[in-house]
């Protein structure tokens, strides 16, 4: 398997085959001092908890409400499956807020195994049924393809935001 080099490679693979092969190979390219090319992150170990704590609402480790009006939820799972969309630079997830300014974790490659653990511990969840169904917080209920597909588009999007990946599809944020 050839390893992606950009956002649109990224994109074109599989999610599984993303997140089961290709994520952990890109992951270990970020350092503690990565430095960002875009988004107000303290550092890359945030974005990296940051991920992390996202897998664990994918398999329930920590059940956040639905954030987003009932009403606005099918625009929100369309967007996960339209080709080429992206989230912008700069895109601040109303539902997280700022990154916390303290760590979890006391080193860089703790939060590194652990985002590597959580990956590995979702499809444990999901091995027996598939179709379950957890509550994505701006993205209402999701499947484990739905969350594959999420988390694909995600990791793409941050790995882009500290150089590992060419940033070629997250359009800049509309100008004001």
């Amino acid at each position: 398997m050839r390893i992606p080099t950009s956002q649109s490679e990224a994109m074109k693979m599989e999610s599984r085959e993303f997140m089961q092969d290709a994520l952990p190979k890109l992951m270990r390219q970020l350092s503690a001092d990565s430095p960002k090319q875009w988004g107000d992150a303290p550092s890359c170990q945030h974005i990296v908890e940051h991920l992390s704590a996202i897998v664990y609402i994918s398999r329930k480790e920590l059940n956040l409400p639905l954030m987003i009006p009932e009403d606005k939820v099918e625009k929100a799972q369309t967007f996960i499956w339209k080709e080429g969309k992206m989230f912008r630079k700069g895109t601040k997830a109303p539902v997280v807020g700022d990154l916390p300014k303290k760590l979890r974790f006391e080193t860089f490659e703790m939060a590194l195994d652990v985002v590597a653990q959580n990956v590995v511990a979702f499809y444990e969840y999901y091995k027996d049924d598939t179709e379950k169904k957890l509550m994505h917080p701006a993205f209402g209920p999701l499947d484990l393809k739905s969350w594959e597909r999420i988390h694909h588009m995600h990791f793409v999007h941050h790995l882009a935001q500290f150089g590992v990946l060419e940033a070629d599809m997250s359009p800049d944020p509309p100008q004001r």
